[in-house]
């Protein structure tokens, strides 16, 4: 019996021995590998968390080359002509202007080596009433010829009415300047930019006229004759700039009225750079004219203007006394 118990000892002993062995060579596979990967999976998040500390590096340093090519490069600013100025100075007239301009063309470009606003923008309306190209126009009047609006339709539109289609463009031109630059020294806009004294603004009105434009003013009665003769939308002082003194101006004025010779074009003439006198002026817009005929006229009219409205000196007391008695 005791023999029996001790083999079976020995049996058990045998087994436990050989268990460890058995599973040495079995468990790696089986025990050891799930353990050894738990590691590598909680690893994962460790590598993502780089690319976006890599991304907003490099975002941020686009960033910075981006905004400062950015300012290291700024366009130069165009110069503008005296009359692309002046006209881009107005926003509303700039938009009328702009509307009749050639495809392509800016303002600056077109309105180079005209002689003033007026002249580009009477030029432009031609060229849209009369389908004559811009450049075309601008070639006979800015280049080497220098002719006047009225010569270049003649030359490039033979089959046009010249007189009217240049007074209708003077017209035109004058209407643009007119309805959008005559707000600005409104008294309405006056009173809005700050409410200054009426002393004030009368002054500053007064100061802005030029000689001419003044003196005839001064006088109601000479000044109600002018405006009569003043083209559409042009004022007294408009009018008057430029020329030499009262009686050339009045002289001009009835020119254009008795030869319908548009005013602007004898003005250009007499006030421009050439400053013809009025019957060379005549001469060159009215080949057909009596010029000394048509000069001497204008003169007389003028005189009578100006002695018609000259005001009346008031009788001394002493000799309306005399005439009493």
């Amino acid at each position: 019996m005791r023999s029996t118990w001790t083999i079976l000892g020995l049996a058990a002993s045998a087994c436990l021995t050989l268990t460890p062995v058995y599973a040495d060579s079995h468990g790696p596979a089986v025990v050891a590998t799930p353990h050894a990967q738990v590691p590598q999976t909680t690893a994962h998040p460790t590598p993502a968390s780089k690319p976006t500390g890599t991304t907003g590096t490099t975002t941020g340093s686009h960033s910075t080359k981006s905004s400062t090519s950015a300012t290291s490069t700024p366009k130069s600013p165009v110069t503008l002509n005296p009359i692309a100025q002046k006209i881009a100075s107005h926003p509303q007239l700039a938009s009328k202007v702009q509307a009749l301009l050639p495809a392509g063309t800016t303002l600056n470009q077109a309105s180079a080596g005209f002689k003033n606003q007026g002249q580009l923008i009477a030029a432009l309306h031609v060229s849209k009433n009369l389908g004559i190209p811009f450049s075309k126009l601008k070639t006979d009047m800015t280049g080497d010829k220098h002719l006047s609006l009225g010569q270049s339709i003649q030359d490039l539109k033979p089959s046009a009415h010249v007189t009217t289609e240049t007074h209708r463009a003077d017209t035109e031109a004058d209407d643009d300047v007119r309805r959008t630059t005559t707000p600005v020294t409104s008294p309405t806009n006056t009173t809005t930019r700050k409410p200054t004294s009426h002393t004030s603004t009368t002054s500053t009105t007064s100061k802005m006229l030029n000689p001419i434009a003044h003196k005839i003013s001064s006088n109601p009665a000479l000044a109600a004759k002018v405006q009569a003769l003043l083209p559409a939308g042009v004022t007294l002082n408009q009018a008057s700039k430029g020329f030499k003194n009262e009686e050339q101006f009045l002289e001009a004025l009835h020119v254009s009225k008795d030869l319908n010779i548009p005013f602007a074009q004898l003005k250009a003439e007499m006030t421009g750079k050439d400053h013809d006198s009025l019957g060379v002026a005549i001469q060159g817009l009215k080949p057909g004219a009596n010029v000394s005929a048509a000069v001497s006229a204008a003169d007389k009219e003028a005189d009578a203007d100006v002695k018609s409205t000259a005001p009346q000196p008031r009788p001394r007391q002493g000799d309306t006394d005399g005439d009493t008695q």
